[in-house]
């Protein structure tokens, strides 16, 4: 199937919705990890609805982060992205497979910040931002169905081991002694209520992001706190994605973002009414996930993927934005703490061996942020 054939309506219950309110609240945390186990292994996207996140804090979000995205081109890039992965990114800055066009989005991200407790991560940071009119470059295969994750080898710091994987950091790959993923913000001069329009957003959907997580551990038959038991410095990213209309003359395969599959554990994204977001089946045909007003879109990352021991969908899916209009997105990329080591073996029954070797949360996403961003290089 080619990977710019159009896509399908999605089918009633192809891609399920599900209520996470009885998760939140107590009354039924078994029933609702049953279900989102259910949908990550069979589909690896979802739709989840009383999700705990503030209509308003939404609304006040999009509003503020389309205005950084209608500000001058000069005034956007004063707020480079700096060595964090923090800060703007212009149209063309990434590309996500070899022979993909350079994507249309502009995106500006940010991660955690702390009350003054930041020295220890951010010692000798002067001169970090770094010019952003490189294009970020990627390694990813050729064909996007077969992900980096499964094309584990020589280039993956850990491998593809199978039987007897050491639990320790076998490769002797640690966290630096500065966490090089915590750093600095890089907020617009230009817009200074950005900052306190987006971040209680930021905050809102890593709370979701770990009830998820909790359901998603449950659902194995796992401790709730699993996949988050080392929380208080998360790696998390927090993501603006704007995609303007292709421009006149743009080729069928030049999309918003081309096909790919997310890095890291989760993703939790808002969309906007626009649309534009599409999945790949497991026959290589394309589905499109249209807005569900009041809900998240939830996907499996490659990282939880290689932690449930391939169990849990890791699936690939792409951006057109064909609506003539613009079109944003709030996206948080959800991860905990840099050193968390992601071990499969929990999902392994006693007759089987793990996929993918340990590695910490922060070496992979090192590892796959070398190769997708020229700016790390």
């Amino acid at each position: 199937m080619s990977l710019h054939a159009r896509a399908e309506p999605i089918e009633v219950g192809e891609v399920p919705v599900i209520d996470v309110a009885p998760l939140r609240d107590g009354t039924d945390p078994a029933g609702v990890g049953a279900a989102l186990a259910r949908a990550a292994t069979e589909v690896g996207f979802l739709y989840v609805r009383n999700h705990g996140v503030d209509a308003a804090l939404v609304e006040r979000a999009r509003r503020v982060a389309l205005e950084f995205f209608r500000l001058p081109d000069e005034a956007k890039r004063e707020a480079g992205t700096n060595r964090f992965h923090h800060g703007y990114l212009k149209p063309g800055s990434t590309k996500m497979y070899d022979d993909a066009k350079l994507d249309l989005k502009e995106s500006f991200n940010w991660g955690i910040e702390f009350d003054g407790d930041r020295d220890a991560d951010v010692r000798d940071l002067s001169d970090v931002n770094v010019d952003t009119r490189a294009d970020a470059r990627t390694n990813a295969p050729a064909d996007p169905k077969t992900s980096a994750r499964t094309n584990a080898g020589a280039d993956d710091p850990k491998g593809d081991t199978g039987a007897g994987a050491d639990a320790g950091n076998d490769a002797g790959i640690g966290p630096e002694p500065t966490n090089p993923l915590i750093g600095p913000n890089v907020w617009p001069a230009a817009l200074p209520e950005l900052r306190a329009s987006v971040y209680p957003y930021f905050e809102a959907a890593s709370a979701c992001a770990e009830d998820l997580l909790r359901g998603f551990a449950l659902g194995a038959g796992l401790d709730p706190e699993h996949f988050i038991r080392h929380r208080d410095r998360p790696v998390s990213r927090g993501s603006l994605q704007y995609y303007p209309p292709p421009p006149d003359g743009a080729a069928e395969d030049q999309f918003g973002v081309a096909p790919h599959t997310d890095f890291g554990v989760l993703t939790v994204l808002c969309q906007d009414e626009v649309g534009g977001l599409e999945i790949q089946r497991h026959d290589g045909g394309w589905i499109a996930m249209p807005p569900i007003p009041g809900t998240f879109v939830v996907n499996i990352g490659d990282l939880l993927h290689r932690w449930s021991n391939r169990r849990y969908r890791s699936t690939v899916h792409r951006v057109i934005n064909s609506s003539g209009r613009e079109r944003l997105s709030l996206v948080l990329a959800y991860d905990p703490n840099f050193e968390t080591l992601v071990d499969a073996r929990a999902f392994c029954a006693a007759d089987e061996s793990p996929h993918d070797a340990p590695i910490t949360c922060g070496d992979y996403l090192l590892w796959r942020f070398g190769k997708a961003f020229s700016y790390r290089q």
